[in-house]
């Protein structure tokens, strides 16, 4: 996929800051994350679970009832990748953060269940 394909689903203005997801698989070559205010952290929720594991463990899992609701288990069970964002308390953020989840439709059977994880603490 090239980033010619993605602007088609763009909202807004395209210098945005936008999480792109192919397949349910972070597609950084298709984002644009830049200039965020000191302190946001953007990007893929499986590097942030190894860069930012504190943060991500104080939240992920914590609030869907995946004990008791098939749909919350096994999205935490599959979990392989989604959206983090993380914006401290007292931050304004001017424009909007994109998050763009996008099929290919291949021929290959499959099953892409996107999290996110959005921390404004």
């Amino acid at each position: 996929m090239k980033s010619a394909d993605v602007e088609q689903f763009l909202l807004g203005h395209p210098d945005w800051n936008r999480l792109v997801f192919v397949n349910g698989h972070y597609a950084p070559e298709l984002s644009s994350v830049a200039q965020l205010p000191k302190g946001v952290k953007m990007g893929s929720l499986a590097k942030a679970i190894k860069n930012d594991t504190q943060l991500v463990e104080s939240h992920l899992g914590r609030y869907a009832a995946y004990d008791q609701n098939a749909f919350a288990t096994l999205s935490t069970a599959f979990l392989q990748d989604g959206a983090f964002v993380y914006i401290p308390k007292g931050l304004v953020i001017d424009q909007p953060l994109h998050l763009l989840f996008i099929s290919t439709g291949s021929d290959e059977s499959s099953v892409s269940d996107s999290t996110e994880l959005v921390e404004v603490s």
